[in-house]
């Protein structure tokens, strides 16, 4: 987490510059317009200048960008290490308490998609034979496996493989709600 804090503060660090060099760039341009206008500099040089300094200004834009994914990108690491270290020691769960297991979701959990499912029947015509769920995790948590390197050292040195952050039930759910049905009474 410490690591996550440091690397965010750098990264604050290196827009604010970016920033200063944008805002630069920016007068520097205006300086060369108004030097063009008043007739100080030769047109055509002021023209190439400006369009190397509009270059040069996309650039920086573009890196800035970059670096604004970056952190919105750690934020997100962090949100998943607090969830880890809300949870990270037990995953049980209090089926009781439904706020929990709404937390714990809202933890693990980005999108669930329900799709319908559809076959023939008997006659040949269509109809909904039940739903297929397609999980959409935070992480890539599906399948995810780690190899312990050294078992020796203290913490033990391992490597993740990373997994799959989507899964899709096989074949066909079928969710069946009751029905109720009035009951003929028996007639005589």
């Amino acid at each position: 987490m410490k690591d996550i804090q440091k690397t965010e503060k750098g990264l604050e660090t290196k827009l604010q510059r970016i920033q200063r060099e944008i805002d630069h760039i920016e007068d520097q341009v205006v300086e060369m317009e108004i030097s063009k206008g008043l007739g100080k500099k030769d047109k055509n040089v002021v023209s190439k200048v400006i369009k190397r300094f509009g270059e040069e200004l996309e650039n920086r834009k573009v890196y800035y960008e970059e670096i604004e994914k970056e952190i919105d990108d750690l934020g997100k690491d962090k949100n998943w290490l607090n969830w880890v270290e809300k949870y990270g020691e037990t995953l049980d769960l209090n089926t009781s308490n439904e706020e929990k297991q709404k937390d714990f979701i809202k933890g693990v959990v980005k999108q669930i998609i329900i799709n319908s499912e559809y076959d023939k029947n008997r006659d040949g015509k269509e109809i909904q034979k039940g739903h297929s769920v397609d999980f959409r995790f935070k992480l890539k948590i599906i399948d995810d496996e780690y190899e312990v390197l050294d078992e020796s050292t203290s913490p033990r040195l391992y490597k993740v493989k990373e997994g799959k952050d989507r899964h899709k039930t096989d074949g066909i759910l079928r969710f069946i709600s009751t029905r109720s049905r009035n009951q003929k009474k028996n007639r005589k």
